[in-house]
């Protein structure tokens, strides 16, 4: 089980920083991953849009960033009821 989930949505970050920042957010996740295992810390990054992790946790994937991605991603979350609770780690 991981330790720490960065939950976001990949199609929300390239329409608000593009596909070259959408590379340069990924590979500041890739050494924040990389920086938490040096200290014992099992991290991933869930993409709230990505219809493959999501169906895993039993959840929707949000398709659409659209006018309120805040709700979208509320919903994906709450439909994903086997997915690691912060609270629920010691």
């Amino acid at each position: 089980m991981d330790d720490k989930i960065i939950v976001t949505n990949r199609s929300a970050l390239v329409l608000k920083y593009g596909s070259k920042g959408l590379a340069a957010i990924r590979k500041a996740l890739t050494a924040l991953a990389a920086a938490d295992k040096k200290r014992g810390i099992k991290s991933r990054v869930l993409y709230l849009d990505d219809q493959a992790s999501m169906k895993k946790l039993k959840g929707a994937a949000v398709m659409n960033a659209g006018p309120n991605p805040i709700r979208g991603a509320r919903a994906a979350m709450k439909a994903a009821p086997d997915a690691p609770s912060p609270a629920a780690h010691p």
